[in-house]
């Protein structure tokens, strides 16, 4: 399943690999469009990860069999390339999964059908010359496949790798940093959180919260993580389609987990099976009021209920003990009339829109305070020590 582009150049389409050839799908129509076919260097396909540029003017897609990347122009997908990538892995060797950045690279996973470890190659390919490298900086990636994942902006990229790690990308420094083994991976828009299984990550790959895990998750049932966990803009909010039975039953359900707190929101329940082979099993809309999931009927839209409250982030987070910080809160389900408070002081606040408000934070003493949000309707969310007066 492809990424379904956001921001003001969103496309409202959703991109599916389908053996052969790409399905396209309208968002806007609830109708699918003509398939796209890829090139390949061979004439063999086999493909599996899709990804859009931050610009989305290029559509990417890795071709298995064909050990290439198609670059394919969405808006004319006569015009497209492919680009051989050189994996080395002696066994069935192959790409699954690509990741685009701002920086005008595409990070390749090169993977082998038949082996496992952390012997996965990483590949790098400049869109402007098509110049293919690989890339040595990382400590190791899963050889049967890993799961990729950005920001909106495009200049931090996530990787993981199950029991090889995650690694993180910067375009600032154009490196990766390495933190602990996750097979889950998913990225916040805002590229403030990360999520690798139900760990929560900063920016610097350290642990900030472990997720409650429902109590139906026992050893004896199958993986609850499924390709393709989400999160929202901000991170406050992490979608994870799970598993519900043994391993020969299907998932059919969506969890929903509080970043900060860790708290196990609830689950969105469906009457589809939600396939466990895909690439990545679902994906947001591009205002993220609609999960697309594909599942054993073909492809599930899910309408979202309205978001819990929640908080993601401040920024800054820190300000004078004196007051007068104008902080920008990101999180999800806030209301017009939305106040803020600073340790149980009532702060000056401007609604943004449902993901975003504005305060102005009171005097008070040095050291962390609790901040929370106190929506008309009554309902109340609080971050312990989310701002530190100095």
């Amino acid at each position: 399943m492809g990424v379904i582009p956001k921001g003001p150049d969103a496309r409202a389409k959703i991109y599916l690999t389908a053996g052969d050839h790409i399905d396209v799908f309208s968002a806007d129509t609830n109708e699918f469009l003509a398939p796209i076919m890829p090139p390949s260097v061979s004439g063999l396909r086999q493909m599996k990860g899709l990804a859009l540029t931050p610009d989305n003017s290029q559509l990417l897609a890795a071709n298995f069999a064909d050990s290439s990347v198609a670059i394919i122009d969405p808006d004319n997908p006569s015009s497209s390339t492919a680009v051989r990538i050189p994996v080395s892995i002696v066994n069935s060797p192959g790409v699954a999964d690509v990741v685009a950045t701002s920086a005008g690279k595409v990070f390749v996973d090169g993977v082998s059908a038949t082996f496992s470890g952390c012997a996965g190659q990483l590949w790098e390919l400049d869109l402007a010359s098509l110049k293919v490298t690989q890339r040595t900086d990382t400590s190791g990636l899963q050889l049967s496949g890993n799961n990729f994942s950005r920001n909106t902006a495009g200049n931090l990229v996530s990787l993981a790798g199950d029991l090889c790690g995650t690694h993180l990308w910067s375009a600032s420094v154009d490196t990766f940093i390495s933190g602990l083994a996750g097979g889950g991976d998913a990225t916040s828009g805002d590229g403030y959180w990360f999520a690798s299984d139900y760990t929560r990550l900063d920016a610097q790959l350290i642990q900030r919260m472990q997720a409650q895990v429902p109590e139906f998750f026992s050893i004896l049932l199958f993986s609850p993580d499924l390709p393709g966990e989400k999160m929202n803009a901000s991170g406050s909010l992490l979608y994870s389609p799970v598993a519900q039975g043994f391993a020969t039953v299907e998932s059919n359900g969506i969890g929903i987990t509080d970043t900060n707190l860790g708290t196990w929101l609830g689950q969105i329940l469906l009457n589809e099976q939600i396939a466990h082979l895909a690439q990545s099993v679902m994906d947001f809309d591009e205002a993220g009021n609609r999960l697309f999931v594909i599942t054993n009927k073909g492809l599930t839209v899910v309408d979202l209920p309205n978001p819990q409250l929640s908080i993601g982030y401040l920024s800054p987070a820190t300000g004078s003990a004196a007051g007068g910080t104008t902080v920008t809160l990101r999180g999800s389900g806030f209301e017009s009339g939305a106040t803020v408070s600073f340790g149980g002081t009532t702060a000056s606040a401007t609604f943004v829109d449902g993901s975003t408000l504005l305060a102005v934070t009171p005097g008070g003493a040095m050291g962390g305070v609790r901040v929370s949000v106190h929506n008309p309707d009554g309902t109340i969310y609080s971050l312990d020590a989310g701002f530190t007066y100095r």
